[in-house]
This record gives C-alpha cells, structure tokens and sequence, in this order.
C-alpha cells in the first residue's frame, strides 16, 4: 500500500530537502523539479505549481491549441534576447554620456514605481533587430511605441502640431 502525502512529504525531507506536490501529476517531488518564477506585484519568488515536465507539457499543448498567441509569445521572447548584453556597467555608461537625462525629451524621469521610488530609465531597442539605441523617459518609450516606431507617424505628428501652433515644444 502506497504512503498517504504526508509520508511521502516526510520521506523526500528526509532524503535530501523539501517537497513540492505537482497539481498536474499528483507526485510528490523535490524542489529542485519546480522552476521558480517572480511575482512582481507582491515583489516575491516561488515555486511553480507544476514539474518542470508538466509545465512543458501543458506549454506544449496550449502552442497547439493557440498558434496565433504562440507565435507572439515566441517572437516577445526573442525581441527580448538584446536584454543579455545589457548589463548593470553598460546601463549606468550609457546614462552617465546622456547625463542621466532622456535621449529624446532631455528631461529626468519622473514617473514614480509602487514603492514611491523614481524608474529607471527605459532602454529602448529596434524591435525589428533587437539592437539596443538609448535610454528613454517613460513618456517617450510610450511615444515611440504607440507610433510603432515609424518616422512618418511621427513626422505627421509635428506637422499636426505645427499646423496648431504648438512649436516650441511645451
């Protein structure tokens, strides 16, 4: 007769760490099956509730059963590999020669996180290319995005404001 959950609990403690119930497969397995994620909300990391080969299983399945949404979500993945050359040294470089100022608007960012503390800078990137450019404002990261990142959207924009008598910027 096989243990109830709490022995088998007790059993991988015992051997060598903690435990995890997987919600997928109804096995007890140690932590280090679980891949861990982040909760930016709560600021916190976990475990998953599922193995690592549940979890592949059931990306798997959603990919057949949702092609469109895969497919973005593979393309969001690899727009974001630019993040690996990225580092800690590069970024605070790369702010110091634009003196710690937005590359467009040339003002400090004043848009505040959760915990009252400033944001970062935003570092842009061709989303085409994935090739990194400058360090944007919230407002401007916004901008150039909404625009799509087309020239002539926003060359279209400064003619409509032109046209209204907006042209000293403010």
């Amino acid at each position: 007769m096989e243990n109830d959950n709490s022995d088998v609990q007790r059993t991988l403690f015992d051997e060598g760490g903690p435990a995890r119930h997987c919600r997928r497969c109804k096995q007890w397995k140690p932590l280090t099956e679980f891949s861990t994620s982040y909760n930016r909300q709560r600021g916190i990391h976990y475990r998953r509730h599922y193995c690592k080969p549940c979890q592949v299983a059931m990306t798997s399945d959603w990919a057949r059963r949702n092609p469109g949404k895969a497919r973005l979500a593979k393309r969001r993945c690899a727009l974001r590999e630019w993040s690996k050359d990225m580092t800690p040294e590069r970024y605070a470089a790369m702010l110091e020669a634009q003196g710690g100022v937005c590359a467009i608007c040339g003002k400090m960012e004043t848009r505040l996180a959760r915990d009252g503390q400033p944001v970062h800078l935003h570092i842009d990137h061709d989303h085409r290319t994935g090739a990194i450019r400058q360090l944007l404002c919230s407002g401007c990261n916004t901008m150039i995005g909404l625009a799509s990142e087309s020239r002539e959207i926003l060359l279209a924009a400064v003619a409509y404001l032109d046209r209204h008598g907006k042209k000293d910027g403010g």
